[in-house]
Parts: C-alpha cells; sequence; structure tokens
C-alpha cells in the first residue's frame, strides 16, 4: 500500500503544496501537518480566505464599473459642453466671415449716398442698405441692372407713401424692427413691406417671428440699483424685483438678458420670466405668492408657475450665459434660451397683457442685451415668409423625485 494513502496528513500536505505552488509552508505550518497537529483546520481557513479574496475581488471590480459608469457619464455631459461651444464658435467665424465678406465686398459707389424721393418725403441711404436682404424689390431695383431716372434734383423717385419708410430703411441697416405700438401704423408698414418683397419684416409685424422690444426697467424694487435703465444689481438678502412698463397683449416678442455677475453659492438667486402684476417683495417670482408670473429659475435651471415648489426643465446657466425670452401670445406660450439655443416650451397657458421681469437675490447684476445677439435660431424666406423650425438643446432635466422648490 502507499505510505501517503495510510497518511492523511501527508495526504493533506499533497494537497496543501498544490494550493500554495512553489512556497514551501512556514515551520510553524509543518508543525500544525504534522501527526495530530490540526491540518483539516488549516485547510478550512485557507478555504475561508479564499472565498473572501474572491469576495473582495468582487467588489473590488463591482466598484470599479460602477466608477468606469460614471467616468462615461460625465465623459458624455464634457462631450455634450463641447459640443455646444463649438457651435457656439461655428457661429460666431460664420457672422466675422458674413461681417468681412460684406466689408471687402463694399466699394466706394456701395457706401456712396443715395438720395431717395418717396412720394414726396426724402431720405438719404445707400446702395449697400438698399441691396442688403436679397430678392427684395429694392435690391432688383439697385442692383446695377436696371437703369433708374431720377427727379430734376437728381432722386430716385419711388410712387409710394413715404410717411413710415424710415421703418423700411431701419430694418434694412439692422436685420430686425422695434415692436410697433400704434396699430394703425404697424398695418401701413406692412402693407409697405410687402410692396418691397420684405417678407421677414411682414413676418416680424404679423407675429409669425418674434417682435424685438426695446424697453428699460422702470418698475423697481429697493436696494436695487439701475443703470441706464438696462442694468439692475443688487446685494440684497432678499428677493427684489424689476419689471418692465412695456405690455404685451398679442402678437410674439423676443427679447434678452445677459448674467453679468452671478453668485453660485445660491442655487436660487435669479428668476427670469414675465409677470400680470407687480410683483411682491422677499416673494421669488413664479412662485404661489406670484401667482400670475411665469419664470425660469436660472440656478438650478427649474421652471415655475403659481406653485410653491418649481418643476424640472433645463440645466442652470452660468456666469456670463445670454438668456433669451420668447414669449408667444398667440400659442400662449414662453419659451427660454441660452446663449442662442431653445430650451424648449416652458408653459403654454400665458394669457395677456403680460410684462417682462426678473427676480434677484444675494449680489446678482443682470443686463438687458439691446439689439438681440444671440438670433441664428431665426430663418426667413423672404417670400414664404415662413420660420425656420427652432432647434432644440437636449438637456437633461434636475432631479424629478424632489420637486425642490
Amino acid at each position: 500500500m502507499d505510505s501517503t494513502e495510510s497518511n492523511p496528513a501527508t495526504s493533506l500536505n499533497l494537497e496543501l503544496e498544490k494550493l500554495l505552488g512553489s512556497n514551501p509552508p512556514t515551520p510553524m505550518m509543518e508543525r500544525s501537518l504534522g501527526p495530530g497537529g490540526g491540518a483539516e483546520q488549516t485547510l478550512q481557513d485557507i478555504s475561508q480566505r479564499i472565498v473572501r479574496m474572491h469576495k473582495t475581488l468582487d467588489n473590488t471590480l463591482l466598484t470599479i464599473h460602477e466608477e468606469v459608469s460614471s467616468l462615461k457619464q460625465d465623459l458624455q455631459v464634457f462631450e455634450s459642453s463641447v459640443s455646444l461651444r463649438e457651435r457656439e464658435v461655428e457661429r460666431k467665424i460664420d457672422a466675422l466671415s458674413f461681417i468681412k465678406a460684406r466689408i471687402e465686398g463694399t466699394t466706394i459707389a456701395q457706401m456712396s449716398a443715395v438720395k431717395l424721393n418717396i412720394g414726396g418725403s426724402y431720405f438719404e441711404t445707400s446702395v449697400q442698405t438698399l441691396t442688403s436682404v436679397p430678392d427684395s424689390m429694392l435690391c432688383a431695383m439697385f442692383s446695377g441692372q436696371f437703369k433708374l431716372e431720377k427727379d430734376p434734383e437728381g432722386r430716385y423717385f419711388i410712387d409710394r407713401d413715404g410717411k413710415h419708410f424710415d421703418i423700411i430703411l431701419n430694418f434694412l441697416r439692422d436685420g430686425y424692427t422695434d415692436y410697433i405700438t400704434d396699430e394703425s401704423i404697424r398695418l401701413k408698414v406692412i402693407r409697405e413691406a410687402r410692396y418691397y418683397c420684405l417678407g421677414s419684416l411682414v413676418g416680424m409685424l404679423e407675429g409669425t417671428i418674434p417682435q424685438f422690444p426695446h424697453f428699460t426697467w422702470d418698475d423697481v424694487s429697493p436696494p436695487i440699483t439701475l443703470s441706464k435703465g438696462t442694468q439692475c444689481s443688487t446685494t440684497s438678502g432678499t428677493w427684489v424685483h424689476a419689471r418692465s412698463s412695456f405690455r404685451m397683449v398679442t402678437g410674439v416678442y423676443y427679447w434678452e438678458i445677459k448674467l453679468v455677475s452671478y453668485d453660485a453659492k445660491n442655487s436660487l438667486n435669479i428668476a427670469i420670466g414675465i409677470t400680470k402684476e407687480p410683483l411682491k417683495i422677499s416673494c421669488i417670482m413664479g412662485y404661489s405668492y406670484n401667482p400670475d408670473s411665469w419664470a425660469y429659475i436660472v440656478g438650478t435651471g427649474r421652471s415655475a408657475h403659481n406653485k410653491s415648489y418649481s418643476i424640472p426643465y433645463a440645466n442652470p446657466s452660468q456666469e456670463g450665459d445670454i438668456v433669451g425670452v420668447k414669449v408667444d401670445l398667440r400659442q400662449h406660450t414662453i419659451e427660454f434660451f441660452r446663449n442662442g439655443i431653445s430650451l424648449g416650451v416652458a408653459f403654454n397657458n400665458v394669457t395677456g397683457p403680460v410684462y417682462p421681469a426678473v427676480s434677484l437675490v444675494n449680489h446678482q447684476t443682470v443686463c438687458l442685451q439691446h439689439p438681440p445677439q444671440m438670433l441664428g435660431w431665426i430663418s426667413v424666406d423672404p417670400l414664404t415668409q415662413a420660420p425656420q423650425t427652432t432647434p432644440v438643446l437636449n438637456v437633461s432635466p434636475t432631479d424629478t423625485k424632489n420637486p425642490g422648490l
């Protein structure tokens, strides 16, 4: 009979050698493995250690997997942010290229004064201004393709009502128009804009694309510091407000507010939106204490209207961002933008009349942008007058488990 078969301790030694590999057992282990030395207990201890090692390894692998998943999520957020920044840089490059092309393509003849006689009203402008909107009648007239007759005083005569032609010229110069409060004047300008084939101007005046109201903050609560009617700041520890007396009843409107100074310590720091009534001091706009108001909470990215809490809407904004506000009283909606990118419709229950407003607390400063800067989302065909669909930024909503403030 083999000696290993008759000696259990020797057999256990061989099993341990297989487990331990080339590492010999210590003298203490040898003593414990001798005859009657508790070899079975030692094997159990080693087996338990191996089980614990497996559990530790499994936990370590699980932790690594969770960290990798978290890093992937952070990478996706970072890539999304980089993509937005790239698009913003591309828009700026396109804008600069457009300006450069206009400057390089401007001749002395284009910059020279052109005298106009519009139905007996006299104006002076440039060929560059008159040809700034392709496919318009004025662009065709002054493109050099047609021979135009002048009156005895050297003015080009156009047999149209010239009473409001200055609005037409300002639109050709700036690419936008301010809100026209007088309905009779607005209808007359629409008629002239149609005659001159200025579809984008018609769209602004009819409400298919926004008006750009030029207003100031003229209803402010102390201790807000107001500068030039457009920039307001506060160091107050309680909510204070700035409201404009500009009244919106019908139509579509768009304006922009720059976050000049932003204290991120208090996430509830700036609320931007509209209100029907003057806002109550020490109460943030959009909440139930100010029921007739709609707001985007800058620090949390949430929105609020007539509730004691806010609801998920978009990501928070940062210092230096430009927040756009689009109010469509035809569709009863309010939509917010960040740096020219739509955050989506926040509410669809807006009714006029309403007024632009902001709420501030704890070292915040905001400033109205006149004229608006981020208008890349507006594109209108001059003939069909069809506005381009607004691009929407895909953002991750904030935590929906807790309605928060």
